[in-house]
C-alpha cells in the first residue's frame, strides 16, 4: 500500500470533508458531485460488511444518519448490538437527494455496486413513485432489463401500472422473452398475458411462443392462442404444436389443440397421424386416443402409415391391435397390414415374430388363402435375421406338420426345404 493506516483515514476524511462542505454550501453541486462518484464504486467495494464501512465517503453517502452505526475516531462501526441487517438508507443531504429524481435515477442507472443501488432504489420508492410512474415505458424497460434483480423487481412493478404499453411495438416484447433469466420471463410473461391485445401478435409468434421450452413464455403462448378465434383453414399452423418443448405446458396445450380440431368437423388422417408421429411420448398417447375415438381406427392407410412410425409405443400396440381385429377385418386389409410390417427393413424387428405368429394362425384356419399367405412366410424364412428366420421356418414346419393339404403349396413354395 502506498499509505500507512493513519494517513489512509486523515485522507478519507479530508476527501469526505470537501464533499460535506460542498453540500452545505451548494446542495445541488452536491448532489450531481455525489452522482459522479457513487456511480464508481464496484461490488468488491462493498462485498462484506467491513469493506463497505471501510469507505468512509460512501457510507456518509448513503448511511450517515442511520442509528444502526456510529463513527468513533477510527472509522464507521455498528451500534451495540446492531449489524448489517438493521442498516437502512439514511443519507447525507437527504433532502436534497428527495428534491432531485433525476439524480437518483442516474444512480440507479450508471450505479455498478449493488448496495448503491439498492439505496437509489429505496430514495425512489419513497420519494419519487410519482415520478417514475409518469415516466415512458421506453424508462421503465430500463430498469426492467437491469442484470440487477432489484431493479428489475422495481421496472416491472412500475410497468404494471404503466398505461402506455402499447406503444412498444410487439416485436420489442418478443425479443425480451428470448432471454434465459426465468425470473425475468415470468414476470414479463404474465404481464403480457395480461396487458397484451392477442390482436397485435401474429399468428406465427403466438405458436411459436407456445411451442418454447421456457415455462413461462409457453404459457404466453397458450393463452395468446386462446384468445383467437380459428378455423379448419388454420388447421396446417396448428399441427406443429405437437412438438411443443415444454412438458409442464404440454399437455393443457395438446387438450387445447384437440379440443380446437375437433371443433373443426371430423377428425382428418392427417391430423390424428401427427400427434402420432410427435416426437414426444405423451403426444402420441394422445394421438392414441383420438385415433381409437374415431373412424380412422378402420382405416388401413392410417395403420399402413403408422407402421412406418420409429416410436415402438406406437408400432408395438398397432401389432397387437392387429392381432385383436384380424379374425373380423377384412383379410385383404390384414394381409396388406401383415405385408407392411414384414417388408419393412429398417423397423419394426421387434413385432414381426408376432405378425409371423399371426400369419401361421390365419393360415392353419384358412388353408385356401395358401398362395397369398406363404408368400408373406417366405419373407420371413429368407430374412438374415435371426428371429424372424427362426419364427418363420418354425411356422411353415408346424403348418407342415398339422395339415397335409398344405404340403404341396410349401414344397412349391420353399423348394429348398427337406419335406
Amino acid at each position: 500500500r502506498l499509505f500507512s493506516l493513519p494517513t489512509r483515514r486523515y485522507l478519507r476524511r479530508r476527501a469526505w470533508r470537501y464533499f460535506r462542505l460542498l453540500g452545505k454550501r451548494d446542495p445541488a453541486r452536491y448532489i450531481k458531485a455525489a452522482v459522479s462518484f457513487l456511480t464508481r464504486y464496484s461490488d468488491a467495494d462493498t462485498d462484506s460488511d467491513i469493506h463497505l464501512l471501510d469507505n468512509w465517503g460512501l457510507t456518509h453517502t448513503l448511511f450517515r444518519d442511520s442509528p444502526a452505526l456510529v463513527r468513533p475516531a477510527k472509522g464507521w462501526e455498528f451500534a451495540p448490538g446492531r449489524s448489517l441487517a438493521d442498516l437502512t438508507p439514511a443519507p447525507y443531504r437527504e433532502e436534497a437527494w428527495a428534491a432531485d429524481a433525476q439524480a437518483v435515477f442516474a444512480v440507479l442507472l450508471g450505479a455498478q455496486s449493488r448496495a448503491v443501488r439498492q439505496w437509489a432504489v429505496w430514495l425512489l420508492r419513497k420519494y419519487h413513485e410519482g415520478w417514475l410512474a409518469a415516466q415512458p415505458v421506453t424508462v421503465l424497460l430500463k430498469l426492467a432489463d437491469h442484470s440487477d434483480p432489484d431493479l428489475s423487481a422495481l421496472g416491472f412493478d412500475l410497468l404494471e401500472k404503466a398505461p402506455d404499453l402499447n406503444t412498444v411495438p410487439v416485436e420489442e416484447w418478443l425479443t425480451r422473452l428470448g432471454g434465459d433469466d426465468l425470473e425475468k420471463l415470468r414476470r414479463l410473461s404474465a404481464l403480457l398475458a395480461r396487458r397484451l391485445d392477442p390482436e397485435r401478435v401474429a399468428v406465427t409468434d403466438a405458436l411459436r411462443l407456445a411451442g418454447y421450452r421456457s415455462r413461462p413464455v409457453a404459457e404466453l403462448g397458450l393463452s395468446l392462442l386462446k384468445r383467437r378465434t380459428w378455423s379448419v383453414a388454420d388447421a396446417p399452423l396448428l399441427l406443429p404444436l405437437v412438438q411443443a418443448e415444454n412438458e409442464s405446458v404440454r399437455p393443457e396445450l395438446m387438450r387445447w389443440l384437440r379440443d380446437t380440431l375437433a371443433g373443426f368437423g371430423p377428425a382428418r388422417p392427417e391430423w390424428v397421424l401427427e400427434f402420432l408421429d410427435s416426437k414426444h411420448a405423451d403426444v402420441r398417447a394422445v394421438g392414441w386416443e383420438c385415433l381409437s375415438e374415431s373412424p380412422l381406427r378402420d382405416d388401413p392407410a392410417v395403420w399402413h402409415r403408422l407402421f412406418e412410425s420409429p416410436y415402438d409405443d406406437v408400432r408395438g400396440p398397432l401389432v397387437a391391435e392387429l392381432a385383436r381385429r384380424a379374425g373380423g377385418a377384412d383379410p385383404d386389409t390384414v394381409r396388406l397390414l401383415w405385408a407392411t410390417v414384414l417388408l419393412n427393413i429398417a423397423r419394426s424387428g421387434r413385432h414381426k415374430p408376432g405378425v409371423i405368429a399371426q400369419v401361421v394362425a390365419r393360415l392353419a384356419e384358412h388353408p385356401a388363402e395358401a398362395d397369398r399367405l406363404l408368400a408373406l412366410l417366405a419373407v420371413a424364412v429368407r430374412s438374415l435375421r435371426g428371429p424372424e428366420f427362426r419364427a418363420g421356418l418354425t411356422g411353415v414346419v408346424h403348418l407342415a406338420e398339422t395339415n397335409a393339404d398344405l404340403v404341396p403349396a410349401i414344397r412349391q413354395r420353399f423348394p429348398e426345404l427337406q419335406m
